[in-house]
């Protein structure tokens, strides 16, 4: 995969996500939180496996749910 957003924006983008699980999230609603490029950075995720859209709706998948709750320092 080669990302085309900042790593930067996709840790907030994908740490917001984790964080407000189990709600799910819209793009638009992420990109009015992190401006613009939050759209590409939800493209480099998905493409990732690190997210999954649901019609209009986003959420981490079963990987990034299991890594984040491994409370790693």
């Amino acid at each position: 995969m080669q990302a085309k957003s900042s790593p930067k924006m996709r840790r907030a983008v994908l740490g917001h996500v984790l964080y407000e699980h189990p709600a799910e999230l819209t793009p638009d609603a992420l990109k009015r939180e992190f401006g613009d490029e939050a759209q590409q950075a939800i493209a480099d995720l998905l493409a990732a496996d690190l997210l999954h859209q649901e019609g209009d709706h986003v959420r981490p998948t079963q990987a990034a749910l299991t890594f984040y709750r491994l409370d790693l320092p």
